[in-house]
């Protein structure tokens, strides 16, 4: 083969598009995978915390949440229209009895009637449904996506660990048993 033949396929405009194309493709799955590895270490440093001091809110009658410090919670940051979140929901309800001793928030950023149509549809005494009107609260935690969960111990007075995205709630329980008995 001459050389003007290799040159001419190399600069057929059809080839070329493809070769471009399949740069472009390989270079952008490179660059997404490159941001949720990222992502990924960066949930993962967690360091222990105190609680942001920004106010939240029930959802139903809009008055202020007084939150006991002394106790250990578990604060679930969560949207009402997030199917992940509505599972967590359900499963924290059905496996609420080993919650024992723990205060469990759901806090949203979403308007309160939304809040208030989630928490009908996952009734519980043992959860306590509030709204972050201001998403200063999440913000200040860098909650990045739902759910979004936090342990609280009461006794340090410290947000001890994170976890970002569906987490099987037996996990964490898991770790919260681990992170008490270290204490």
């Amino acid at each position: 083969m001459s050389k003007y033949r290799r040159v001419n396929r190399l600069l057929n405009p059809t080839k070329r598009v493809a070769a471009i194309t399949t740069l472009l493709s390989f270079t952008l799955a490179a660059c997404w995978m490159a941001l949720i590895i990222y992502h990924r270490i960066q949930d993962s440093k967690f360091s222990p915390r105190e609680l942001p001091r920004t106010q939240l809110f029930e959802p139903d009658s809009g008055a202020p949440y007084s939150m006991s410090m002394r106790k250990d919670k578990l604060l679930v940051f969560f949207s009402p229209f997030c199917s992940f979140c509505e599972q967590y929901a359900h499963d924290i309800v059905n496996t609420q009895n080993m919650l024992e001793g723990i205060q469990i928030l759901f806090i949203s950023t979403e308007l309160p009637e939304y809040i208030l149509e989630f928490s009908f549809s996952h009734p519980s005494d043992k959860i306590v449904y509030l709204c972050d009107e201001t998403s200063l609260f999440s913000k200040e935690l860098k909650v990045k996506r739902y759910p979004t969960t936090f342990l609280y111990n009461g006794k340090s007075q410290k947000l001890t660990m994170q976890f970002a995205g569906a987490v099987p709630i037996g996990q964490i329980l898991q770790e919260f048993n681990d992170e008490k008995k270290t204490r």
